[in-house]
């Protein structure tokens, strides 16, 4: 080579540097030029969801109480060698964690959960600022998981930040991003491609945990810190998957629906008073919070449920009981979604078991036989293939027999449900036969039809990822419910590859999304399939130890359901005030069962005040009053006190007015029976007996035909004067007798002293007196 030659090259390499150097390119893909106008608008046209991925690096600024706005920050690239000697010089004044101070850290968008190969991955972090002074944003860098998550234990040590991690990005500095006391701002980083190094082959491909690690600096002080999320991506297998079946279950009961009007026309879990107030006559029906009557649409009558869309691959155990007619209507006209009946008011059949051996024993049988027998009956009584039985919680011999002994075919059940003994066993399919043994005669076994619902899966949508052998599960937040959850369905793949192993998960729907549902159920190597489909499958023979009775945490227990009985009765009674009470006695007894719910495991304060409301109120007792009055004056033995009642109910009631007779010389000697239109007030009138004469305070009381208060109560003043009258007769009438007597012995004395005139003497008499008139 010629020495001009060697010039030209030397000039061009110091050329193509330059310009390498004054390009403004980062190991992020992203350009410092401030975004085009089009861009700007494409960006304010995205919607903040976790959906939604932007193309640019951005920095969204959510000041207490102002509007949101983006803007745009140039990054400067440093290399991993500047990285590492930094943080060696400053290890010592740099403190790690994902929240201190009040500043957190938080992953909430991943733009690929399930990543194809040669895609770079963006990162969106959000951070907090709940302190009270301002922070800056010192640099961002994205890191890797050094091993794929194979295992449900290795995902469970990355999460909980027990697994090291490798960067596989350069930092971003941002010496300017101040995040002001009280802002929320995303922070989008991307890990590129070529730095991933994912092995997306047959066998290879798996889970992968990712980290973005902030570093703080409070302006003014010589101190950095360091916030730390973790998430996880699952790299897109790039060959041809035989996926797995996969079903979706959720249990749907009128807990969802706190204004929803049961089926027997009532407003569901409204107390007592919902049932006086709520219905006027046969057929009436409250109107429902959440579903349109009017709609057609069965997807727009379905958005009080989150998680419940036209999914395939869902099966909705549904209390039909319960539920409002237009509901259970529009989830039939879901072309997708299995519907199925459960048991009655969603009814805590494992509770209802325990409680036959105590002293609830009999109201327990009977609750438990009711809500089993309307179960069947809503399946159709025949096929009882069809009779999904889910049994959360633990399970044991007492609760699996009787649902034997009622002669359904299939128990729903959570795997970790069957205890730890049984942790272990992993069977091909999720359907199962499960062969009982007790553990007090483990000689005895028998085999009952079962489906494993997955619960480390279910758990994690729930929240919270909980392997087998850990002592305590890891929180997840809203981002990492999805992706832990693909992760885990990845592994459950992973773990059998060449069978396709059926697996089950259950969620709620009131707090899951309709998206995260689908996210899981379309990924590569999942089939989503009806719930009917895998209970069709050829069962797994699995062999399950059990104990005799488990008590599960705040199940309902004997004397609440004591309470229960004893607040129906109270409830039957006070309903036999109205006229239409044969209308309104049907209606108490789904608001009694609805008590059983199995969504009050997780709700005991709310189950007790709805015990309470099943009694009546001293506000319902309160709409018949009795009224006050001035000294109510008593002067014979036996008279009838009169006493003014008000009718404050929108019906006409008859009632019964008592006095009590403790502690009173009154003695009540018949009650006061009055029908009282709405509105009006009437007189009472309580015939009594006085046992003695004085000042006494007596209490009225007002009770329903059988006997149960229904008004409030009212004290009255009463003098009782119970010789007055006999005595005022007897002086009267001594009084009568003496001045007759005077009057006649004055006119027998007067008439004595009369002296017998002669007929001459009187007719001279006469005659004198004429003349004297006459002058």
């Amino acid at each position: 080579m010629t020495v001009r030659s060697r010039l030209t090259c030397l000039l061009l390499t110091f050329i193509v540097g330059v310009m390498v150097t004054l390009t403004p390119y980062n190991a992020y893909g992203v350009t410092s030029k401030p975004p085009s106008s089009a861009t700007q608008t494409a960006h304010s046209s995205v919607p903040a969801t976790r959906s939604s991925f932007l193309n640019q690096p951005h920095v969204r600024m959510r000041p207490t109480g102002a509007i949101q706005t983006r803007t745009s920050y140039s990054h400067t690239r440093y290399s991993h060698s500047f990285i590492a000697q930094r943080n060696n010089m400053q290890r010592n004044n740099i403190v790690t964690a994902q929240r201190s101070k009040g500043i957190s850290a938080e992953i909430t968008r991943v733009s690929h959960p399930v990543l194809p190969q040669d895609t770079d991955l963006e990162l969106t972090v959000t951070l907090t600022n709940t302190a009270s002074s301002a922070v800056s944003v010192h640099q961002i860098i994205a890191q890797q998981s050094r091993t794929p998550l194979t295992n449900q234990s290795q995902l469970y040590a990355w999460m909980a930040h027990d697994m090291p991690a490798v960067a596989v990005s350069d930092s971003v500095q941002m010496p300017d991003a101040v995040i002001e006391a009280g802002e929320e701002r995303e922070f989008t980083v991307t890990a590129p491609a070529y730095s991933l190094r994912w092995a997306h082959s047959p066998y290879r491909w798996a889970a992968h945990g990712v980290e973005v690690v902030v570093e703080l600096e409070t302006p003014g002080k010589n101190s950095r810190e360091e916030l730390r999320d973790r998430s996880v991506v699952v790299a897109e297998p790039n060959f041809d998957v035989a996926p797995m079946p996969l079903a979706a279950v959720t249990t749907l009961s009128s807990l969802d629906f706190p204004d929803a009007t049961a089926a027997q026309g009532t407003a569901a879990h409204t107390g007592l008073e919902g049932i006086v107030a709520g219905s006027s006559g046969p057929g009436e029906t409250q109107s429902s919070g959440v579903i349109n009557s009017d709609s057609a649409d069965s997807v727009g009558a379905l958005a009080g449920v989150r998680g419940i869309a036209d999914i395939a691959g869902v099966t909705a155990l549904a209390d039909m009981a319960t539920l409002p007619q237009e509901f259970t209507d529009a989830l039939k006209g879901l072309g997708r979604v299995e519907v199925t009946p459960t048991l009655p008011y969603n009814a805590d059949l494992g509770a209802l078991v325990h409680a036959r051996n105590t002293e609830a024993g009999d109201l327990a049988a009977r609750l438990t036989d009711n809500v089993l027998e309307a179960s069947k009956a809503l399946q159709g009584g025949e096929d009882d293939s069809l009779a999904y039985l889910y049994l959360s919680d633990k399970l044991d011999v007492d609760t699996l027999n009787t649902v034997r002994a009622q002669g359904f075919g299939t128990v729903l059940f959570d795997s970790d449900a069957a205890g730890a003994a049984n942790q272990d066993q992993r069977p091909v399919s999720a359907h199962v036969t499960m062969h009982i043994t007790p553990e007090d005669t483990p000689s005895t076994s028998y085999p009952l039809n079962g489906i494993r619902i997955d619960s480390i899966l279910t758990n994690a949508l729930a929240g919270t990822l909980h392997v087998p052998y850990q002592r305590e599960g890891i929180a997840l937040d809203t981002a990492d419910t999805t992706n832990v959850a693909i992760a885990l369905s990845a592994i459950h793949y992973n773990d059998a590859p060449s069978i396709a192993r059926s697996n089950v998960f259950s969620y709620d729907a009131r707090a899951t999304s309709a998206e995260q549902i689908s996210a899981i159920l379309n990924v590569p190597w999942v089939s989503p399939v009806p719930l009917s489909q895998i209970a069709k499958e050829e069962p797994t023979p699995s062999e399950i130890v059990l104990p005799q009775t488990a008590i599960n945490a705040r199940e309902i227990n004997a004397e609440e359901l004591q309470r229960i009985d004893h607040n129906a009765a109270l409830a039957r009674g006070y309903l036999s005030l109205f006229d239409d009470d044969a209308t309104l006695l049907p209606q108490l007894e789904p608001q009694m069962m609805s008590l059983l719910d199995m969504h009050y495991r997780t709700r005991e304060s709310e189950r007790s005040q709805a015990i309470d409301a099943l009694a009546p109120s001293a506000a319902l007792r309160g709409k018949i009053t009795l009224e006050a009055s001035s000294t109510i004056n008593m002067i014979s033995a036996e008279a009838s006190v009169p006493l003014r009642v008000t009718n404050h109910h929108d019906k006409p009631v008859t009632a019964i007015v008592r006095i009590d007779p403790v502690r009173s010389p009154l003695t009540p000697t018949d009650d006061a029976t009055v029908t009282i239109q709405p509105g009006v007030t009437v007189t009472a009138r309580v015939p009594v007996q006085a046992r003695a004469s004085g000042i006494a305070q007596v209490k009225a009381i007002i009770v329903s035909p059988e006997g149960v208060e229904a008004g409030t109560p009212h004290t009255y003043t009463v003098n009782i004067h119970s010789n007055w009258e006999s005595t005022g007769t007897i002086a009267f009438a001594v009084l009568t007798f003496a001045v007759l007597a005077i009057g006649i012995f004055r006119s027998v004395r007067g008439g004595s002293r009369a002296k017998p005139m002669s007929a001459d003497e009187f007719t001279a008499e006469v005659g004198k007196r004429r003349k004297d008139a006459q002058r």
